[in-house]
């Protein structure tokens, strides 16, 4: 397969409206056995069959010792939450170029956190798995999950409010394009070039991803990777009004997606047919021009 394993999403906000306890979560990507203070209940995922390959906890430097410690930490969050619609945490999930060693991806991933995350004031709680092949899934599916705080952190701990410009759509956007770029450059590094190429536009959409693709000439990546029916998350209330035959917005937007990107395949293909026949019409020309 050829299919660019590209991929950062931000998922739901955990939060305790939801019954939700960002300590389990935690457990749950370290593969640890944590306990939730508030609810009086442990959480052990490290029999888990999936163990996590590397945890870290990135800190900035004015954070106190005890936000290194998970318990300590996603604890101290819940605290600092004291409302029934409490927000905790923002979980990311990414993929990692599969040619890269482990102590690779793991570097890359603790450059790009801190840059990106730490740098604004974050405390990153990141966790790097290896593809859960037993289960049938792609040996190549390295990924990791990362928690994000969403308060400002001093010496004492959380303070302030929270910090509304992190949930900016603009900011999301940046994350996913220098993520794009961050492993594009370190493949290219190790000599991986087409695969670099591909993971540098992975941000973008299908159609994009496509155009860009057919102008590099890889045309077997553009139709096996960027050449199919883009998927969503649509949530329990969109599916069920689908199963009723009822159109949702996602229904429309991956139709309008769809449409676009046979539009764009159909244009490079005519272009590509184009070129062919002029390259053909002259070398009948310079055949003619050498017999005479």
């Amino acid at each position: 397969m050829l299919t660019c394993a590209y991929r950062l999403s931000v998922k739901n906000i955990i939060g305790r409206s939801k019954g939700q306890s960002v300590v389990n979560s935690a457990a749950y990507i370290s593969r640890t056995k944590l306990k939730d203070d508030e609810i009086g209940k442990t959480f052990d995922y490290s029999k888990n069959k999936s163990p996590a390959i590397a945890v870290e906890i990135l800190t900035p430097i004015i954070a106190p010792v005890w936000a290194k410690d998970a318990e300590s930490l996603w604890n101290q969050v819940q605290l600092a939450e004291y409302k029934q619609n409490a927000q905790f945490a923002r979980p990311i999930e990414l993929n990692l170029p599969h040619q890269l060693s482990t102590d690779e991806m793991l570097k890359l991933l603790i450059e790009f956190s801190k840059q990106e995350f730490i740098a604004q004031g974050m405390i990153a709680h990141i966790a790097l798995h290896s593809p859960d092949v037993e289960n049938g899934g792609d040996n190549r599916n390295y990924h990791a999950h990362l928690l994000l705080t969403l308060r400002a952190v001093n010496e004492q701990g959380f303070c302030g409010n929270k910090v509304r410009e992190w949930n900016k759509k603009s900011l999301l956007n940046t994350w996913r394009e220098n993520w794009a770029i961050a492993c594009a450059n370190k493949l290219r590094l190790l000599g991986h070039e087409q695969a670099a190429e591909r993971w540098g536009y992975g941000h973008l959409t299908l159609k994009q991803q496509y155009k860009k693709a057919m102008e590099r000439g890889d045309i077997e990546y553009a139709e096996q990777a960027c050449n199919h029916e883009p998927t969503q998350h649509k949530g329990a209330i969109i599916c069920a009004l689908e199963r009723k035959g009822i159109d949702s917005y996602v229904m429309q937007d991956r139709e309008r997606e769809k449409l676009d990107i046979e539009q764009t395949k159909t244009q490079e293909i005519d272009k590509l047919k184009k070129e062919n026949r002029q390259l053909e019409r002259k070398i009948q020309d310079n055949s003619r021009y050498r017999e005479r």
